[in-house]
């Protein structure tokens, strides 16, 4: 696996990407963003 780099000032930062297709979060997934909307709106942000 190749990890790129990129040089920010004296340091270097990995290159990452996210993949562009959205992933299935699930039922549990699908109830945590709920409780969260409903009971921790900052958090949900």
């Amino acid at each position: 696996m190749n990890i790129h780099y990129i040089r920010s000032g004296d340091y270097y930062i990995p290159d990452l990407t996210l993949p562009e297709e959205p992933c299935p979060i699930g039922k549990w997934g699908r109830m945590h963003r709920d409780y969260l909307r409903e009971n921790k709106p900052i958090q949900y942000g």
